[in-house]
């Protein structure tokens, strides 16, 4: 059974997915596009938005998005659920990388991943 839209039609799942240029984060997109799904892939570069878009030409959706620009979060979302409808499954695979001890970690804060 395929989801309903507000306007109570069927769509196949829409599928955001964020740092899908990575070859950790592309094992999730590359299977629901082999799905059927459509998937709107964030990525950080403009280069790597022509190389996903081009896994499924019709169904895969680049956009330029780095997760630690909060003011730019909630528009992308926006934006993609106005042009694709209701997102249904929304994956983040973004994080920080942590390489310090707990107690050292907790003076210094970290680093970014």
């Amino acid at each position: 059974m395929r989801p309903h839209d507000s306007r109570g039609e069927t769509h196949a799942p829409h599928v955001p997915h964020h740092r899908c240029e990575q070859r950790p984060g592309r094992a999730f997109p590359t299977a629901a596009l082999d799905a059927g799904h459509t998937v709107v892939g964030t990525v950080r570069k403009p280069d790597q938005m022509t190389a996903f878009e081009q896994l499924a030409p019709d169904r895969a959706h680049a956009r330029m998005l780095n997760v630690t620009d909060t003011d730019a979060v909630a528009p992308t979302v926006a934006a993609i659920e106005n042009e694709r409808g209701p997102i249904d499954v929304l994956v983040n695979n973004a994080g920080y990388g942590v390489r310090a001890s707990s107690c050292t970690r907790a003076r210094s804060g970290g680093r970014r991943g």
